[in-house]
């Protein structure tokens, strides 16, 4: 299992194929994370993703980093047809401060029973932690066009409202986005509504439903948020919708792979 560490460096969201469970508006105190450029890249061949993001409450919030890093990660990683995971946190203090993304084999692997296995048999840690988990939203994708290669220091996910794209279309759009300064790699996945909730965190109603993400990775938050205004209107451009959700600039604190 590949584990790559960090350096140092601080830094200041169920229905069928993906959820949304709300947490209390009560102001939150935002823990610093450290993080690094990763020296080597994952694989990006696997045609899955599954995307989480969360809030996590803030009594517990240095123990979650800890647990999901020790042990929730490296636990998932270890499912057959899991290649590779990726936890990230926004540097701000916005909603869903933490996103993870997941490389899969194929979004069947969600439905395996090494995987269900750990779902509904949790760890004693992972019952403690799953409690605090709020504004969390869960969906399984099909990548359906990929460019570049690479993992990058920083990441956009665009949650997208469903249009009319072919994939020739969705292919060139990633293809001019990783023409742009500090973009190194993007990724669009189709949300699989085949792939069920999870019992435990869901019930929550989204406030709007997306049907697509696009991922894109770049060399540092400066040229990601440079490129972002270009990389939003090539995604409208090759969606057919104005339904974009372009969230916020994502850090990467971990990475693990096989």
């Amino acid at each position: 299992m590949l584990v790559v560490s960090m350096a140092p460096v601080v830094v200041a969201g169920g229905t069928s194929g993906y959820y949304l469970v709300s947490c209390g508006s009560a102001q939150r105190r935002r823990t610093p994370i450290a993080f690094s450029v990763p020296a080597s890249s994952a694989t990006m061949e696997a045609t899955g993703i599954l995307l989480l993001w969360n809030d996590i409450d803030p009594e517990v919030e240095v123990e979650y980093n800890r647990w999901h890093s020790r042990e929730h990660v490296p636990e998932r990683v270890s499912v057959p047809g899991i290649r590779a995971a990726r936890r990230y946190a926004r540097a701000d203090d916005g909603p869903q401060r933490y996103l993870s993304v997941y490389d899969l084999d194929s979004t069947a692997v969600l439905s395996s029973r090494p995987y269900t296995a750990l779902v509904e048999r949790p760890t004693p840690w992972s019952q403690k932690m799953r409690p605090h988990f709020c504004n969390m939203a869960r969906c399984a994708c099909r990548r359906v066009a990929s460019a570049g290669a690479g993992v990058g220091a920083w990441l956009l996910a665009l949650r997208v409202a469903k249009g009319k794209p072919d994939k020739a279309t969705r292919a060139a759009a990633l293809d001019a986005i990783i023409e742009l300064e500090g973009v190194l790699a993007a990724d669009w996945g189709l949300v699989d509504a085949r792939v069920p909730g999870i019992a435990w965190n869901a019930g929550g109603a989204p406030p709007s439903a997306f049907d697509e993400v696009v991922l894109a990775q770049a060399t540092d938050r400066e040229a990601l948020a440079a490129s972002r205004r270009r990389i939003e209107a090539l995604v409208r451009a090759a969606a057919g919708s104005d339904a974009v959700d372009p969230g916020p600039e994502y850090a990467l604190l971990h990475l693990v792979g096989k």
